[in-house]
């Protein structure tokens, strides 16, 4: 907890007063993590949608001409 509080440049207090326990603290984190790691690959996924997009786009453009 020191380590963390230390990290975030609060109290090491600070922790035990905004969660309940250890425990708590630990999913909180992971919970971010995961968040976190669910908005990396929905950017991914955004990136090769708009890539698809713009590849069927230049597909068709040469197609026309």
């Amino acid at each position: 907890m020191r380590n963390i509080a230390a990290e975030a440049g609060i109290s090491s207090r600070t922790p035990y007063n905004l969660f309940s326990s250890k425990a708590a603290v630990l999913v909180e984190l992971l919970e971010e993590s995961i968040g976190h790691a669910f908005l990396m690959v929905n950017i991914v996924e955004s990136d090769l949608a708009v890539r698809n997009l713009l590849d069927c786009i230049g597909q068709v453009g040469e197609d026309i001409s």
